[in-house]
């Protein structure tokens, strides 16, 4: 009769009984391996607090060019608002109302094309 066994370990470093025959036959090659992984550890640890760096500075680069979006439409929204008022104050009505208009469909357009697509942020992932 035969009797056959399984045997199974993951981890970082080999078994410790693997760990043991290999000392026995390199003395010193366990403190090797373990000096070995843990600096594969450190690297990984450094590769990853960079990744996190540069995407902490694409955010922050985002967001700034969003407020100055926003800027530039108040600014452009303003001069339309002020042209539209300026032309009606000239009595040149049908002028003020295109105007005005097409600047209040436009800003209700805008606002109501992000809330049913979800915003800007959602598109973009």
């Amino acid at each position: 009769m035969h009797v056959a066994t399984k045997e199974s370990y993951s981890g970082p470093l080999p078994h410790p009984d693997h760990l043991e025959r290999f000392e026995h036959l390199h003395p010193g090659i366990t403190g090797r391996i373990v000096a070995m992984m843990e600096k594969e550890q450190a690297d990984s640890n450094a590769t990853v607090a960079k990744q996190l760096s540069l995407h902490e500075k694409v955010i922050d680069c985002t967001a700034k060019d969003n407020q100055r979006m926003h800027y530039v439409a108040l600014a452009a929204l303003a001069f339309c608002l002020i042209a539209s008022v300026a032309l009606a104050y000239l009595q040149a009505y049908k002028a003020a109302g295109i105007v005005g208009g097409i600047t209040v469909v436009g800003v209700v357009g805008s606002f109501l094309r992000s809330q049913f697509k979800g915003g800007d942020s959602k598109e973009q992932e």
